[in-house]
């Protein structure tokens, strides 16, 4: 959640990525993706396993992710995030 000061927020060190129109933004057990238009979205843990493929159009959540450090490939950028 952005800004801390957002209520259920638990403030992190890392604050969500915003480029271009892509925002990621690490959450509790998920993850939220808002994008421009469609996009072929890749889920990585930090030591590089796939943990999933979405094609996605606007927004979406990926749900019940273990707490860590991901990776996410947007069409063909990579973004890192952290989910609690």
């Amino acid at each position: 959640c952005w800004p801390a000061k957002a209520a259920n927020c638990f403030p992190t060190a890392v604050e969500p990525v915003k480029s271009e129109n892509n925002s990621i933004i690490g959450g509790k057990s998920n993850i939220q993706i808002k994008v421009a238009g469609e996009a072929k979205i890749e889920v990585y843990t930090y030591n590089g396993s796939l943990v999933k493929t979405i094609n996605a159009n606007n927004t979406v959540s990926i749900n019940n992710l273990q707490a860590g450090l991901y990776s996410l490939k947007v069409n063909d950028k990579v973004y890192k995030t952290v989910v609690r």
